[in-house]
Parts: C-alpha cells; structure tokens; sequence
C-alpha cells in the first residue's frame, strides 16, 4: 500500500476528512488497533505510540503535542473526548479545562472560584480507561454543568488538582469528611484539601470599547502604540534605531542623530520582522504623516502574514492617519493580581466587512517577565471558553515569556470576558465591543 492509498484509506474512515490527532484518537478508539496497523502495514505497540505512529505514516500534521509520555494523560484525553464537548489542552503544562456546553452561567448566582487537591491511593498502572471515566464522571457531577479544570495530575497515589466552582469543590470535600468519596469513586481517597480562590470582578461593568477608534479614553486608561513584539525588538536591538522617540521608551533621554524616513521606509521590506516593526512604530512616533508614508504602511499592512506586525502597522495608521481605513487604536491599563503589577493592553481594529480585530496583550508593569504560573483566559459573556476556528482560549505561562497576546474578532456589541488567575487569585474584566 502507498502513500496515497493509506492516506485514502484513513480518509474514509475519517468521513472524507483528513483531519489530525485528535480525530485520530476517536476513530482509534472506535476501532480494533490490530486491524488498523494490519491495513497499514505499521506495527502497533502502545495506544499512544501507535497514534503517533499513524500520524507520520500518513505524513498528517499531529495537532497537539504528544502526549504519549504517559498512559495516564493519553487514556484521560481518549475518556474527555468521548463525553466532554470542548477540550482545552496546555501546550506545556498539559492542564486540561473541561467544558460542557449546556452550562448556563446566568443561572448561577455563586462565581466563586475554588482549588481541590484530591490525592487517591492507587498505581497509575493500575489507571485504565473504565477507571477514568467512572472516576471523571463522579467528579463532574459534583460540579453540574459548570466548568473544572484539571491542573495537574501526579504520578504515586494519584495526586489531581482541580478548579472549579467553589460550591463544588466544597461537595467534594463534604463527602470526603463525611468518610463517603471513597465509596463514591470506588478508589481509596487519602487526603481531600480545599482552598477558595479569590476572584475580583467590576461590579458586572462592561468596559465599552465602542468610541475607541475616536480617540475616547477611558478612565484609568492611556493611549498606546507600541504592541509586545516591538519592545522586545527594541530590547533586543536597543541601538538599531538611535532615536529620541526610542531613547524616550528605554529611559534614554539622549539626543541622537535621527534615522531618515526614506530610511525607515525602506526598513518596511526588511526579511527581519523585528526591523519592520520597529521602523513602522518610529514613522508613528514621528509623526510621519505625509502621503507616501500612508501609501507603504497600507501598502505593507495589506501584504505582510504577520499578525503582530499587522498590529503595529495598524497602531502607527492609526496614530498618522486616523480618517483612514484599517487603522487601529489602543489602550492600556495597570491592573494588580496576587500583588503583582501588570500591564493589559486592548486594541481594536475596523475589517471591511463591519467585524472588528481585537488584539488583548498582558504584559509585566516593571519585571521583564511575567509571573511563573499566570493564567489567562478569554470567556464568552456567559462565561464559557470563547471559541473562534483556531482560536486558543487559555494561556498558561511556565517559562521567561515577556508577554502574551490573544487575537480575536466580534461585531459590535458582542461582549467577552478577560480572566486572569495567579496563584489563589482571579481577576476579570468585561468588555463590550
């Protein structure tokens, strides 16, 4: 069997549709591994070496991370994907949020968030698949229809850390006192702890992003032109530009020779991104608003692929040339979390067709990094994950990141959700488009 055949085969059964690992994972589990690795020619070992193995012989693209390294997490995300409609996976933490879609958030009066660390007396190779899902299930039904997140799973006697509502989290912890969970999940529970999560809101007040385009700003808000990826050029390439305007941004108030506009100008068509967006941001700080400056920036907006350097091409049109079309304004805010100062930056951008660019940016106020463990998430109005087609709605920060960025679109009035959680703290902020 070649290639093509192979891949027509697997097309078939994947209903036409040459989708990635997560599909493959369903239609594995549907099917007999042997039969599969037989019309394939490949030998199967494990479930998860063999999807893996599948994945390359088809030369398919493996969506998500492999996460193969245990049994534990492939068996756990073959169980989600049989009963959970929406499945979130970190790229490095591997922390799971499960949702169900039938949740009803403004039925719910209690938002309070809380953290439970269930650690349960059992080999993780004694985990099977019937295990997990008995055991999931029970746990989901402790929290209705809201959504939990499965933070960590660890391996000895099985350690979970789950967030959810604090008024599940609160059952479970009652029937662990009352000496039933383990009767409840058929499993030795040793140790239930549970800890509430302060979460700070507005008073359900929706920051409307409307009249951003004119130029309003809003109380406790500043006017911005300058998105994350170019401070970390200019960071990095402290003296590539040696500008008053870029002096002024790392605490330099040197007077330098100025680089000419013709000069930036033709940084525009520079291979290095880094070079783009630091010469799109100085025209704007410049002030360079005569026509051909206008014509390469709309020009260079409407061919380049990279979103943040769409952004930053946006904000300097938006700074030079207001009245015109496909200009962007942005704000931003100090916000505190668990002590920690960071800065939120929103910008919007008009489209052709009426919906509106949404760029959020989290960044740290006076650390060069954000703090190990921030956690963001954009929600729908109701409070679900918001969902757009290759749109991931929750970032976890494990390592050195400088800042983090979501883009989304929305028509005007659409609402969204900004959730940010550090330690045992959230904060969320409303938005309205």
């Amino acid at each position: 069997m070649n290639h093509q055949e192979k891949l027509e085969f697997i097309k078939v059964f994947l209903n036409q549709t040459p989708r990635t690992q997560e599909v493959l994972i369903e239609f594995i589990n549907s099917n007999n591994y042997q039969d599969i690795a037989k019309k394939l020619k490949i030998e199967p070992n494990t479930a998860s070496q063999h999807i893996t193995k599948v994945c390359k012989e088809l030369k398919l693209r493996q969506k998500f991370p492999d996460l193969s390294s245990k049994e534990i997490s492939l068996e756990l995300r073959k169980l989600l994907n049989l009963y959970i409609d929406d499945i979130a996976v970190d790229k490095i933490s591997q922390a799971l949020s499960l949702t169900r879609k039938t949740v009803n958030y403004r039925s719910r009066q209690d938002f309070r968030q809380g953290q439970i660390i269930i650690i349960i007396d059992i080999n993780p190779l004694q985990i099977n698949f019937n295990f997990l899902c008995k055991f999931l299930k029970e746990i989901q039904r402790f929290f209705g229809n809201d959504v939990i997140t499965i933070k960590k799973i660890e391996d000895g006697s099985i350690k979970l850390t789950i967030t959810g509502t604090l008024e599940g989290c609160q059952r479970i912890k009652s029937q662990f006192d009352a000496g039933e969970l383990t009767e409840i999940l058929e499993s030795r529970v040793i140790d239930v702890s549970l800890v509430e999560v302060e979460v700070e809101t507005e008073n359900n007040l929706w920051t409307n992003l409307s009249n951003w385009l004119q130029s309003n700003i809003l109380p406790d808000w500043e006017l911005e032109e300058i998105v994350g990826a170019t401070i970390t050029a200019l960071r990095t390439n402290p003296d590539f530009f040696a500008t008053p305007a870029f002096g002024s941004l790392m605490g330099n108030s040197n007077e330098e020779e100025l680089t000419s506009i013709s000069e930036l100008l033709a940084n525009l068509n520079n291979e290095d991104l880094n070079i783009v967006r630091l010469a799109a941001q100085e025209l704007g700080s410049r002030e360079a608003n005569n026509r051909e400056v206008i014509a390469r920036l709309k020009e260079k907006l409407n061919t380049i692929n990279d979103l943040e350097t769409q952004w930053q091409i946006a904000l300097t049109l938006g700074k030079i040339a207001p009245e015109k079309y496909l200009q962007a304004k942005a704000q931003k805010q100090i916000i505190e979390l668990d002590d920690t100062s960071l800065e939120l930056v929103l910008a919007i951008k008009n489209e052709d067709d009426d919906f509106i660019d949404i760029l959020v940016e989290i960044r740290p106020d006076w650390n060069d990094y954000l703090p190990i463990g921030l956690e963001a998430k954009i929600l729908e109005e109701s409070g679900e994950d918001f969902w757009q087609d290759d749109f991931v709605s929750t970032q976890l920060v494990t390592d050195s990141r400088a800042y983090i960025y979501f883009n989304f679109w929305g028509m005007p009035g659409d609402r969204f959700i900004l959730q940010l959680s550090l330690n045992h703290t959230i904060l969320q902020k409303n938005f309205q488009i």
